[in-house]
């Protein structure tokens, strides 16, 4: 027997094998149909199985935490159930085989449709259908529902949007949200939508089967939502479910109920956003007049200061100041010279030889002339004496000498 010369250890092989297995394209994400055998879990909580189909045979594993979702779901593979699971091929070097590393486990009755529900969806999901999630207002006028008439979803959406925001107003596009005619009933719902000036759709249903929900996992239903020029909210099913719809829609609500708290905001929030901007605009009026206030108070003063009228009542002001001034001034200048006055007069005063006349003496005279001795008068002359209170002439009739 020939080979290529080339001795490849062990090792070499099971890279090879695995390189083989896990590079095959759709291996990282494929589904197998067959039949559960030899289901057992292990100690530390992986689940090992095989899905048989005749005597052809693969192995499959669970990990504890994935099982652990599968398990509260109520779904786990039971020896001789047919199942469909979802996964990607691994090997394991350990015992040099391959098996598949599961990530979901489906009933056989349910498997088909779930392999047409994973078919579209990565179809839709390649071509951007899921990638459109478009912001809506915030503050809405108008919302557009889409879902049936006299359903629980409609009265919860009502119910809920008009007690959280009842200024908003309501218009009703009523559809079929199960059944053969659902998809054409929604697109036909959806394109009528478009023309009511609505800021927001929400459209869906209340919870159900995965059969009652297959309408909006309808390809029709999912190119309407992603045509809509309008911002859409998906509202189908209960929390756990997931249609087509909740993908391409821009946002996605667990329920109805959910999907009204989504689309308004709770007016209550919003009087208290409003008080509070009010509280803050009249704070701000406030001071701002009490700096206007204090501006025109100082402006009104700097007017005073430089009009005329300002100006001369300063200046009378001043001159008031300078008259008082002068006058103390002058009565003091007054007062001293009057006092010096005085002093000189009491001075001349008492060196005046008149002033001795009020103290009874006299002053004689001659001809103008004051005689001072007797040897300078004649017997006969006639004298002028002047007494302190008015003035007698006289004779000389005899001289002692």
């Amino acid at each position: 027997m020939e080979t290529n010369n080339r001795v490849y250890s062990v090792r070499d092989i099971s890279l090879m094998a695995k390189n083989a297995i896990e590079r095959v394209p759709g291996f990282d994400r494929i589904a197998v149909r067959g039949e559960a055998a030899n289901v057992r879990v292990s100690n530390n909580g992986h689940l090992y199985f095989s899905l048989k189909e005749g005597y052809d045979v693969i192995p499959c594993v669970i990990w504890a935490n994935v099982l652990a979702v599968l398990t509260a779901r109520g779904v786990e593979p039971r020896d001789g159930s047919s199942v469909v699971c979802t996964g990607k091929m691994t090997t394991y070097s350990g015992s040099g085989t391959y098996q598949l590393q599961c990530s979901n486990v489906i009933p056989e009755g349910e498997g088909a449709a779930a392999l047409a529900f994973e078919a579209l969806k990565r179809r839709l999901e390649a071509e951007g259908l899921f990638g459109q999630k478009r912001r809506f207002t915030e503050y809405p006028k108008k919302i557009a529902v889409i879902t049936a008439p006299n359903s629980d979803a409609l009265r919860d959406i009502k119910t809920n949007v008009l007690r959280r925001y009842p200024i908003v107003e309501l218009c009703f596009f009523p559809a079929t949200v199960q059944g053969e005619t659902a998809p054409k009933s929604l697109t036909d719902a959806f394109e009528a939508a478009q023309g009511s000036g609505a800021d927001i759709i929400i459209f869906g249903r209340g919870g159900g089967s995965r059969e009652d929900l297959s309408c909006f996992d309808d390809e029709r239903v999912a190119r309407a939502i992603f045509a809509s020029r309008i911002p859409t909210i998906s509202a189908v099913g209960h929390e756990t479910d997931f249609t087509i719809a909740d993908f391409v829609a821009d946002v996605r609500a667990s329920t109805p109920t959910g999907a009204a708290e989504l689309a308004v905001p709770e007016i209550a929030e919003i009087w208290g956003i409003i008080q509070g901007y009010e509280k803050g605009a009249a704070r701000s009026m406030k001071l701002r007049l009490t700096q206007c206030e204090a501006r025109l108070s100082e402006l009104s003063k700097r007017v005073q200061l430089n009009s005329p009228s300002g100006k001369i009542a300063a200046w009378s002001s001043r001159l008031e100041s300078v008259e008082a001034r002068l006058k103390t001034g002058i009565r003091r200048k007054l007062d001293r010279s009057e006092h010096e006055l005085n002093i000189k007069v009491n001075t001349i005063n008492g060196v005046n030889p008149l002033a001795v006349l009020s103290r009874g003496y006299s002053v004689t005279t001659k001809g103008g002339k004051a005689i001072k001795s007797s040897s300078e008068l004649n017997v006969g002359d006639t004298l002028d004496i002047k007494l302190d209170k008015g003035e007698v002439s006289a004779k000389v009739t005899e001289i002692i000498k």
